[in-house]
């Protein structure tokens, strides 16, 4: 009876059964790494020679693609980029993953194609498959554990072994945060953004608060409003609405000038142009968004700094009342500070010459509006007199 393996993926046609015998010892095999849904004809491929196939599934690829995501020349000369010339770009991206894993900005997940999920902990020699282009004679020799007969009086090469993973790639935008500006407490991430959107919904769109929950959402949106009112920010008005304090006037206010300094100080790295030459332009409308990288350079609350500029640009407006289920979902949050994530990296030395450039180009502009606002003036004066 065949036992079933429950696939996430099946790309390709399936590979066929391979054994290998545990004392046969180390071996050469066919590494192939798609992402997702990732077509295999985008597949990252190599070959590995000397392997143990006892070595576990994580730490293969924390081999090929760490410790610190630097790019290994060693691994980059073994590509075979006549055959495919996009496999050195498949490394590098592959290498961007995994230091987004280690900085705590994705979590990862590993699957045979045509089979069950890997633990990392897994040995590779658990997972290998004939590949499905290999000679009958090659299948039927992989199960017998021989290699070395022949078919119909033929000498045939075997093809080696195959381990065909799939990685699945999840951002997490709030454990990079926690990590990096709460120290590592989600909980009191996650508190704090809810506090920030439920003040601005009562204070800036007029959104009255019960005193007593009228549905399960409300009760969940009172657990907030209490955490507000132990901080001095909501008081009960004759216990029946909730209603702001002059704290939390201040808090808002704050809020509103913090975005303002934000918006007028760093929306200019929303579109960046750079590359390996030192070129660097702004407001081209074909770069990238570099703010949560300037934010982080800047010693700023990165999350914080994100949802009070979705916040108060009125992005979340539209929501009207189903604010308050969403508000109670993390996943909701996820979505708002994905840039935090999903972002491709940018070596620092590189960062800090385009945060200094756009500061002085933003000097530049704001002394060529100053000598524009004098022109006017001086044009208005000579017109009066």
């Amino acid at each position: 009876m065949t036992e079933t393996v429950e696939t996430a993926y099946a790309k390709g046609p399936p590979p066929l059964p391979y054994s290998t015998d545990a004392d046969a010892g180390r071996l050469s095999l066919d590494l192939r790494v798609t992402l997702g849904d990732m077509p295999l004809a985008d597949a990252f491929e190599i070959n590995l020679s000397d392997v143990d196939p006892r070595l576990h599934i994580g730490d293969l690829l924390e081999q090929l693609f760490g410790p610190d995501g630097a790019r290994d020349e060693s691994i980059a000369r073994r590509l075979d980029a006549r055959r495919n010339p996009d496999l050195p770009e498949m490394y590098e991206a592959l290498l961007d993953v995994f230091a987004d894993w280690r900085d705590n900005r994705c979590s990862l997940g590993f699957h045979r194609n045509h089979g069950p999920e890997m633990a990392p902990t897994d040995d590779l020699g658990t997972h290998l498959r004939a590949p499905s282009d290999a000679p009958e004679s090659d299948t039927l020799r992989s199960v017998r554990g021989d290699t070395q007969g022949s078919v119909r009086g033929e000498s045939v090469e075997p093809l080696p072994p195959l381990l065909d993973v799939v990685v699945e790639q999840r951002h997490t935008p709030l454990e990079y945060a926690a990590g990096r500006w709460y120290e590592g407490d989600l909980r009191l991430l996650v508190d704090r953004l809810q506090e920030h959107v439920l003040l601005y919904f009562a204070g800036r769109l007029g959104y009255r608060l019960p005193a007593e929950p009228e549905s399960p959402v409300d009760s969940g949106v009172l657990r907030i409003a209490e955490r507000l009112a132990e901080h001095g920010a909501l008081t009960a008005s004759d216990g029946l609405v909730y209603r702001l304090t002059e704290d939390a006037e201040e808090r808002l206010d704050r809020a509103d000038s913090e975005v303002e300094f934000a918006v007028r100080l760093y929306d200019l790295f929303t579109d960046v142009v750079y590359d390996d030459h030192g070129r660097i332009e702004f407001g081209t409308g074909r770069g990238l968004d570099l703010r949560v990288d300037v934010y982080e350079s800047e010693g700023l609350d990165a999350a914080e700094t994100v949802l009070l500029r979705h916040l108060y640009d009125g992005t979340l407006d539209g929501l009207d009342a189903d604010w308050r289920e969403a508000v109670l979902d993390e996943d909701f949050f996820v979505e708002l500070l994905i840039d935090l994530a999903d972002r491709e990296p940018i070596d620092a030395d590189v960062l800090d010459a385009i945060v200094e450039a756009g500061f002085a180009h933003l000097e530049q502009l704001q002394e060529e509006a100053e000598r524009d606002t004098q022109r006017r003036r001086l044009a208005a004066r000579a017109r009066r007199s």
